[in-house]
């Protein structure tokens, strides 16, 4: 059987992809060795209540267009584009529910604000956090025990989970990430 060069180096360049990916797994699994006493730490202190020393008020939610500031429902979608071309965003709204509203943007905030404060206790950024309806309506000064409230969250959350956000940083990289917030 005989081999060309092009053959040879399409081999050599198939071993480097393996060897490069092989290194990266090692190094992410190293890492995440490293930081998994302080991830249990975090996600448990992150599904308890947390007393906020502040409150914060996210500029970068702010920035883009996450959510529809009219009162009627929103269900169109809204599309941004950076003045330079390099990055957009679209928000997609589920039918049923529309879009998330400015208001919405509370839950949002406090949940930022409970992650911020278990990481600066312990120096880690929780991936999640979690919080019943009345810690979260007693932090942003509402009445948790009236009813408009507490359908208020429940209505907000829906529209949060159902939301759907396309966004591209990179164009020239054609790389696509999908989130769904929440």
């Amino acid at each position: 059987m005989t081999h060309t060069w092009e053959d040879h180096q399409k081999l050599l360049a198939e071993l480097d992809q393996q060897r490069v990916e092989r290194e990266t797994s090692e190094a992410q699994e190293s890492r995440e060795m490293s930081e998994a006493p302080l991830r249990e730490k975090a996600l448990e202190l992150a599904r308890g209540p947390v007393n906020l020393t502040r409150y914060r008020n996210e500029r970068n939610l702010m920035l883009f267009p996450f959510c529809s500031t009219a009162k009627a429902k929103r269900v169109k979608s809204i599309r941004y584009a950076s003045s330079d071309g390099k990055r957009w965003l679209e928000v997609t709204a589920n039918y049923e529910y529309g879009m998330a509203k400015i208001w919405d943007f509370d839950i949002l905030r406090f949940a930022l604000s409970k992650a911020g404060e278990v990481a600066l206790q312990i120096g880690y950024f929780p991936p999640s956090v979690e919080f019943s309806s009345y810690e979260c309506l007693k932090a942003l000064g509402r009445n948790p025990e009236s009813g408009s409230n507490i359908n208020w969250i429940k209505e907000g959350l829906r529209r949060y989970v159902l939301l759907d956000i396309v966004e591209i940083f990179f164009v020239r990289m054609k790389k696509l990430q999908k989130y769904l917030l929440l």
